[in-house]
């Protein structure tokens, strides 16, 4: 709890930056101190100002908020790199043009960057929201934007990544989008701990909607799978050992808008696809 924002900035930003000797020896807990979005360039007088700026906004109780960037064990970003992370971090938040004191610590087998950011508008001196108040789904963005931009190695289950053209996926809704296999495959696969078939050819699938380029051919690589691609209504299903698949759950490419988008208007299977 938050009884009186100068004190809490004063302790918050005393926590960040202490035990840094006069050196700037990286040794020591502090190894390099960031600051943005100030007039003076002395510490305690951007700490001053972080005060008064906060002041300003009645409205808010505690417009200053505290992010922890943290690498893994063995990975040591450089001042540079910690510099554009700040950068990226604040950017992707909404923050550009804020006050920002941030601290690279080195007293762990982590190292990690503390950041704290006063959310006050220097023009208008309003509090401004985060990502309509997803904040947390903004940071876990501007992290996957900067293990993109530096090469670092995601955590395991990271909720974003960047794609190979730049664009940021939501891994736990793809995860979530992922093909179903039929109820009897899954049955299967909790009994035996084997992969079925199910699942071999739906994972197959996604290629064949990634690389076709006419409706004749995915429909015959798709019977090549024992799979049949059928419009219903202003939908598409595949049928598949007797099981009836929703087409958007067997591949996020497989529905029939996007089908119709890349190969033109629907198309059946022709007669002689058995041949």
């Amino acid at each position: 709890k938050v009884k009186d924002k100068e004190e809490h900035i004063a302790h918050l930003v005393r926590y960040i930056t202490n035990n840094r000797d006069a050196e700037g020896d990286s040794d020591h807990k502090v190894g390099h101190i960031i600051t943005r979005g100030f007039i003076s360039t002395d510490l305690p007088t951007q700490v001053q100002e972080m005060k008064w700026s906060a002041a300003e906004c009645v409205r808010s109780k505690v417009p200053i908020n505290h992010y922890v960037l943290s690498w893994k064990e063995g990975e040591n970003p450089t001042n540079q790199q910690c510099e554009e992370a700040v950068d990226v971090f604040v950017n992707h938040l909404g923050l550009a043009g804020c006050q920002v004191i941030a601290a690279l610590h080195t007293d762990t087998h982590n190292r990690h960057l503390h950041i704290a950011v006063n959310r006050i508008d220097q023009e208008t001196f309003a509090a401004l929201e985060i990502n309509k108040g997803f904040d947390r789904e903004a940071a876990h963005q501007a992290i996957a934007i900067i293990e993109h931009l530096q090469g670092w190695v995601p955590e395991k289950n990271a909720r974003f990544s960047v794609g190979p053209d730049g664009e940021l996926i939501n891994n736990k809704k793809q995860q979530a989008q992922k093909q179903r296999i039929p109820a009897a495959a899954n049955d299967f696969e909790i009994r035996t701990g084997e992969r079925s078939h199910a699942r071999a050819a739906i994972d197959a699938a996604n290629d064949v909607f990634k690389e076709a380029d006419s409706w004749s051919a995915l429909h015959r690589r798709l019977h090549g799978l024992g799979m049949k691609y059928t419009r219903v209504g202003s939908g598409a299903v595949i049928e598949f050992e007797g099981e009836v698949l929703k087409a958007s759950t067997v591949s996020r490419l497989a529905s029939l808008p996007k089908l119709q988008k890349k190969l033109g208007q629907f198309e059946p299977a022709g007669e002689g696809i058995n041949e």
